[in-house]
């Protein structure tokens, strides 16, 4: 079955983010605001909604989070269980820079193509590239709080919640420099709309 517009500007912007991020802009280990403003005008190039969102972000390995859906306090955590992950300002004013992580979200997907950066294999945090979190029914922030990327990995669960801020907006990422790996990005995911196999 052919995949649709949305499913193919999220699948393959996850499989190609991390080489265009990389030849663009060679000193970013990532960022989650090129990031998301570059997937959001793949969207608006053919017409599919991709909207940013800020969210607050956790990983864990498995004996945290194991131990998180006992309720154990993470004061009495052992030392193998570890998690990491960008906790918001609870209060950011208008001019504090951007304290969240920042993902996009189809009417579909959630994607968060700079994810890599929760990575600890060391600690068994395994996240090694794009995130790409497919809604389940009924699926709203509205009535959400959290979504779950349970299937992260084998020894990886991730948390998302959102939250209420918009400072991203007045970074260099949002306002100029995505245009680097936007406009390769679209012509990728051209490319593979146009193509004859996806077509026959």
């Amino acid at each position: 079955m052919t995949a649709s517009i949305e499913e193919t500007i999220v699948v393959e912007s996850a499989s190609v983010w991390d080489a265009l991020r990389e030849e663009a802009f060679p000193d970013y280990l990532t960022c989650c605001i090129l990031a998301t403003r570059a997937i959001v005008e793949v969207g608006h190039y053919f017409g599919v909604r991709v909207a940013p969102v800020a969210v607050g972000v956790s990983a864990f390995n498995a004996e945290a989070w194991r131990l998180v859906e006992a309720r154990v306090p993470q004061s009495e955590w052992p030392e193998e269980a570890w998690s990491v992950g960008v906790e918001p300002r609870p209060d950011p004013g208008p001019s504090t820079p951007f304290s969240a992580h920042l993902i996009a979200e189809t009417d579909s997907f959630l994607v968060d193509l700079s994810a890599r950066q929760l990575g600890r294999p060391d600690r068994s945090i395994d996240v090694f590239g794009p995130l790409v979190l497919r809604k389940p029914p009924g699926f709203s922030w509205d009535r959400n709080e959290v979504a779950l990327v349970t299937n992260a990995t084998e020894t990886t669960t991730v948390v998302y919640r959102r939250v209420r801020e918009r400072n991203y907006r007045r970074a260099p990422d949002w306002r100029r420099n995505y245009d680097r790996v936007a406009s390769p990005l679209i012509r990728h995911v051209r490319e593979v709309v146009e193509s004859p196999r996806r077509s026959s």
